[in-house]
């Protein structure tokens, strides 16, 4: 009998998310630079694997946008 062969995984550099993140992309940037990556996926992988630059990321994102308004 034939051994059943296990369905392709699709592994993604969670490295890059996190280098593409830190450059300044959005996470609809890194999607789309990574395709067919899903913008879930990259937020789960900043979530998760990365919590601390993710949160570096956001206030920075955040005063920008601040300093930006005035």
């Amino acid at each position: 009998m034939a051994k059943k062969s296990k369905p392709k995984q699709d592994h993604y550099d969670q490295g890059r998310v996190l280098e593409l993140w830190q450059s300044g992309k959005s996470i609809r940037e890194i999607t789309d630079a990574m395709k067919p990556i899903s913008r879930v996926y990259v937020h789960r992988i900043l979530t998760t694997k990365f919590p601390k630059e993710y949160e570096t990321g956001r206030k920075s994102r955040k005063a920008t946008k601040k300093a930006e308004a005035k």
